[in-house]
């Protein structure tokens, strides 16, 4: 700053002069570089572990902030439960002794003179002499002998008093003084557990602030055995949030900790004297005096206090308010502080919300050294010693699931197991819909890899999907994701001229319901058939089951299958298994009632994007429907009753017969087949063996059938009476060539076949029209594209089926 005052100076007085105008901007340049030199840098950060004497800062670890903020919270809702102020404990303390005094001083006096003296006589035996040549001189010679005791001093103890104090305890005044101490402390760390509104919200805008939690590693080293020079020093950190605007410290822990220390002072004085005087009295005392006090002293190891501001770079060129420092104590009358590590750790709340996965949130700076202390720690000095400064990057972190690869699996009974690989923290949970799965529901393996669980198919449809809730409650939903296009190889350059763009990629499609139609199938369901297009394009996958390429490609289930639901039922699965399947068409049984009450189809790919693999078809209520037919008669003519929907604009298109339909309303119809007047092309034998008609939507004019809805096949109801030799026969057909995409089949009772299945797939067919009709039967590109043999399966309207072969080539008739 103080070159760019000097050129400035220097420029106003050039002012005076022609200044070349090439010299001023050179000036003008030359100026600007001495500006940036001096503008402050970004702090320079490293990853390596900041060390000095004795201390070692290891690299800031960011942590689960949601786990912190659960103990913080479940910590306020104990403290709230707390009952500090106890209405007995008040009560028992009215009256009672707050003081007493006792005082013990104990003297004692003795004395005592010469006691008596005392004689004793002895003699000898008769006979016995003091001294004999012969014998054994006698130990003690014959006389009388006196004897007096000696006098000592006597030193005599005091008695001890026989008074006691009495109970003493706190008054109920300063009882409920206290607790309402205590009650206030214990406010103000609800409010703090809670947190502050200016570290939640930002008072400008009113948006949310998020808030972090990142960890530090001390270490503190053994000293040295001759080290001296730290004795009595205080460890201090002092960390600063640096390259973030209006950052705030949420919460530091700790805070403080400490130890309780207890401290005992005993004085006591006792003593004792005797003497004795004049050779015949003697005379003694004794006093004693004790007097003990105990303390309960706080030592406070580690403290955390708040900075108004801290040096983002090692100069101090660059600074930051959120600064903070840890004083780490000698404790527990060590004149060093305690060796080993502890993690201490800061909530920081910075406005707007988390940078993405891996980006910078901020830039730690710290600075650690000894500060010396003196007087028992209670003054500091002023610098530090052995001190060290180095800067760390804090990175974001997401706890949002992450999801690699997912399928679904049939497990029976409308169940799917879903496995998912990825990321999953502990605590991430399963929603579908508005049920959360329980955790015991849920399983995670033990690396975080793998999520798995069993739920209803019918949830997932209802819900439209699944969704991963993270730690944060941050929803991701849980599905399939297409992989991205693959880049077009690069094409060779030409000898001459612009390279050839490259071709366009094919369009991608998704799944697509071209048609749906709807025929009975019993008496209380009916037979769909759905007509699709499957999802198709680069950026797509192949599905499971469809292998490009393949003639006859393997039955297989898929591991996402495709589900059909109507209304609240879900088919496709083992517990609602199609009736076909193809690569294009889906063949089901519904049940009326619900086909009566839905509105549209859908068909969807089990948790993959809707995008792709979704799609709905409305089901027509225009179109006539049959739920049930009941024979009534069965001569002089065949008779029956039927019930379904739109009846009054349906007629007979087989067997033709214009009066043989007779409708009641929307809902019920009568069909007579005479045997004497039998319906045009068919005479009374073939009246009375007719097991199917066929109705249809008649046109708004003439007497055709209206296209736009699928006709209605019906089976005839008999009275369980009728010859079991009249089921149809097929006859054997003479082999067709390669290439020939149709059939034809001569037999009797044709009327009666509902299908014919090539290993599930059902094949189009119909009859001709006149007296002795014959089957056409469409095959399947499967059969048609190549020679040789192929089993059918005949269905019948009574649900009864028989085997049939279909020959394509120059094999032998079979």
């Amino acid at each position: 700053m103080v070159r760019t005052g000097l050129f400035c100076t220097s420029v106003e007085t050039a002012m005076t002069r022609p200044i070349p105008v090439l010299l001023l901007g050179a000036l003008f340049h030359m100026a600007a570089m001495a500006h940036g030199q001096n503008a402050p840098q970004p702090p320079v950060t490293t990853t390596k572990p900041l060390t000095t004497a004795g201390i070692t800062i290891g690299e800031p670890k960011v942590y689960d902030n949601y786990y912190l903020q659960l103990t913080l919270n479940s910590l306020r809702d104990q403290l709230s439960g707390l009952k500090v102020v106890d209405q007995s404990t008040l009560l028992s303390h009215i009256g009672q002794t707050q003081g007493a005094n006792l005082q013990q001083l104990g003297a004692s006096v003795q004395g005592g003179g010469n006691s008596t003296p005392s004689t004793s006589t002895f003699s000898l035996a008769p006979g016995d002499t003091s001294y004999s040549s012969t014998g054994s001189a006698a130990s003690t010679t014959p006389g009388t002998t006196t004897s007096t005791t000696s006098l000592a001093p006597s030193n005599p103890a005091p008695a001890a008093t026989t008074l006691a104090l009495p109970t003493i305890g706190q008054s109920s005044l300063d009882t409920l003084n206290e607790s309402m101490q205590l009650s206030s402390e214990i406010t103000g760390y609800q409010l703090l557990l809670n947190g502050a509104i200016s570290d939640q919200i930002q008072a400008a805008s009113g948006l949310p602030k998020t808030t972090f939690t990142i960890g530090f590693p001390i270490t503190i080293d053994p000293p040295a055995y001759t080290d001296r020079k730290l004795q009595n020093s205080v460890a201090e950190v002092q960390v600063t949030v640096c390259s973030v605007q209006d950052a705030s410290i949420v919460t530091l822990l700790p805070k403080e900790r400490t130890y309780n220390v207890a401290s005992l002072v005993d004085h006591s004085l006792a003593a004792s004297v005797g003497a004795v005087l004049g050779g015949v009295f003697s005379i003694g005392g004794g006093f004693l005096w004790h007097h003990q006090s105990y303390y309960l002293v706080q030592q406070q190891e580690t403290v955390a206090l708040q900075q108004a501001t801290g040096y983002c770079s090692q100069d101090g060129s660059a600074t930051s308010p959120t600064s903070f420092v840890w004083q780490i104590h000698p404790v527990l009358g060590k004149k060093y502080v305690r060796p080993g590590t502890q993690n201490n750790f800061v909530q920081v709340s910075i406005p707007g919300s988390l940078a993405g996965n891996g980006e910078q949130l901020a830039i730690a700076c710290v600075r650690v050294g000894w500060r010396k202390t003196k007087d028992n720690g209670n003054r500091f000095d002023t610098a530090l010693t052995a001190d060290a400064f180095g800067c760390f990057k804090i990175k974001s972190y997401s706890t949002d699931p992450k999801i690699r690869s997912l399928s679904v699996a049939d497990i029976g009974g409308g169940n799917v197991r879903v496995n998912a690989t990825g990321t999953f923290l502990s605590g991430t949970r399963v929603r579908i819909g508005g049920k959360l799965l329980t955790e015991n529901s849920l399983y995670v393996s033990a690396d975080m890899a793998s999520l798995s669980f069993s739920t209803a198919a019918s949830d997932i449809v209802a819900a439209g999907g699944i969704t991963l809730l993270s730690r944060e409650d941050n929803e991701v939903p849980l599905e399939n994701q297409p992989p991205p296009p693959v880049a077009p190889p690069a094409q060779s350059t030409p000898l001459s001229g612009p390279p050839p763009p490259p071709p366009p990629p094919p369009p991608t499609t998704s799944l697509k319901i071209s048609a749906v139609t709807v025929v009975p199938y019993s008496s209380t369901q009916s037979l769909m058939d759905v007509i699709f297009a499957r999802p198709s394009g680069p950026a797509l996958p192949f599905e499971p089951c469809q292998i490009p390429g393949a003639v006859n490609p393997p039955r297989c289930v898929s591991s996402d299958p495709y589900v059909i639901n109507i209304g609240s039922n879900v088919f496709g699965l083992s517990n609602a298994p199609y009736l076909s399947t193809g690569s294009t068409e889906i063949k089901l049984v519904v049940p009326n009632d619900a086909v009566a009450g839905a509105p549209q189809i859908e068909m969807r790919r089990l948790l993959w994007p809707a995008q792709y693999y979704y799609d709905s078809f409305p089901l027509s209520k225009d179109g006539v429907t049959v739920t049930k037919a009941t024979l009534i008669a069965t001569a002089p003519a065949i008779r029956f009753s039927v019930t379904g929907t739109n009846l009054n604009h349906a007629q007979l298109q087989y067997p033709v017969c214009p009066t043989c339909l007779i409708t009641n309303g929307t809902g019920f119809a009568t069909v007579t087949l005479a045997t004497g007047k039998p319906p045009l092309g068919l005479d009374a034998a073939n009246v009375k063996g007719l097991k199917q008609i066929v109705l249809c939507n008649k046109a708004s004019t003439g007497t055709d059938c209206d296209p736009n809805y699928p006709p209605v096949m019906l089976a005839v109801p008999t009275d369980g009476a009728a010859s079991k030799d009249s089921k149809p026969k097929l006859e054997d057909h003479d082999p067709v060539k390669v290439g020939t995409k149709e059939v034809t089949i001569s037999g009797t009772g044709l009327d009666q076949i509902a299908l014919i299945k090539f290993e599930g797939t059902t094949l189009p067919l119909h009859l001709t029209a006149g007296k002795e009709p014959k089957l056409v039967l469409e095959l399947s590109k499967q059969i048609y594209a190549n020679a040789g043999t192929y089993p059918l399966v005949v269905e019948l309207a009574d649900k009864s089926t028989f085997g049939y072969s279909v020959t394509v080539g120059d094999a032998a008739k079979p």
